[in-house]
């Protein structure tokens, strides 16, 4: 993807206008919640429920109900923590969009599968291969070339995460 300019654009700010899309007709069009609900719910409640849309009143767009699908044993625990929610999507999506919190427990979809809320830590630069970046990743790679684009990768996002 390119920008106006001709240059590389994010994958990101190409994601949020797909999702939109189609998440959309789901009531969850509010700035991707899906997309966001790991770091928008945090570590403790994000594994354990996803959202499934935002119910409005008749010609409203605000003081909804988000209806979440939660796993049957986590419902009090999230039903206890209805108020804190609330409030952490009401700050992401940046208004009053949710006013109280709908739960229908059930089995989530491919709980191995879900992305885990948390950043997975930095690789150190031993586990690259140091200063010879070339040979670990070329013997993992196969090819010369596309090991130093990998290894150029590492560096920057190594650099990125300081």
């Amino acid at each position: 993807m390119t920008d106006r300019r001709g240059g590389p654009r994010a994958l990101a700010a190409t994601l949020s206008g797909i999702a939109r899309r189609a998440l959309g007709r789901r009531g969850l069009a509010e700035g991707g919640l899906a997309l966001d609900w790991p770091a928008v719910a945090g570590p403790d409640l994000a594994p354990h429920c996803l959202p499934l849309r935002i119910a409005f009143p008749p010609g409203e767009r605000r003081l909804g109900t988000l209806h979440l699908r939660v796993e049957s044993g986590f419902a009090p625990r999230l039903a206890h923590s209805e108020s804190m929610l609330v409030e952490r999507v009401n700050a992401h999506l940046g208004y009053a969009a949710v006013a109280r919190i709908k739960l229908l427990q059930g089995p989530l979809p491919n709980p191995g599968k879900r992305a885990a809320a948390s950043v997975p830590p930095a690789p150190k630069q031993a586990d690259l291969g140091d200063s010879a970046y070339g040979p670990t990743l070329s013997s993992a790679v196969g090819d010369p070339d596309l090991a130093a684009a990998l290894a150029d990768f590492a560096k920057a996002l190594q650099g990125r995460r300081r």
